[in-house]
C-alpha cells in the first residue's frame, strides 16, 4: 500500500494506492469526480484527469500511444504531466504526489 497526496485548489488530500490499482481511483475516494476530474470514467478519451506527477513517477507504465495523444491536448503540459486513468500502480512506493492543474 502507497500513500499518495493530491495538491488540489482545495489543499492536500491524502489516501493509499495499492499495486494495480489507478491513480484515477484514488482521486475518486477522494470525492475529485464531483469537481469535474475523470469525467470519462477512465477510458482515456478526455483529459479531464490530467494530473502533474511531482513524486513516484517510476512507479507506473510508460506512457501509451493514446495517452501521447491526449497530452498533447492539454492547456498546461509539463514534462511531468500525465493522465491519472492511465496510472496503474506497478511497484509499491512509499510516497507518491501529484498535482491537480487549475482549471
Amino acid at each position: 500500500m502507497t500513500k499518495i497526496l493530491f495538491k488540489t485548489e482545495d489543499g492536500i488530500k491524502e489516501t493509499t494506492l495499492n499495486k494495480g490499482e489507478r491513480v484515477l481511483s484514488a482521486a475518486f475516494k477522494l470525492g475529485l469526480d464531483e469537481k469535474g476530474f475523470g469525467e470519462c470514467g477512465g477510458n482515456c478519451v478526455c483529459s479531464t484527469c490530467h494530473i502533474f506527477v511531482e513524486k513516484g513517477l517510476e512507479s507506473f507504465p510508460a506512457t501509451s500511444t493514446c495517452e501521447e495523444d491526449l497530452l498533447d491536448t492539454v492547456f498546461n503540459y509539463r514534462e511531468n504531466s500525465r493522465l491519472a486513468c492511465q496510472l496503474v500502480l506497478q511497484q509499491d512506493a512509499d510516497e507518491i504526489i501529484v498535482e491537480v492543474p487549475s482549471k
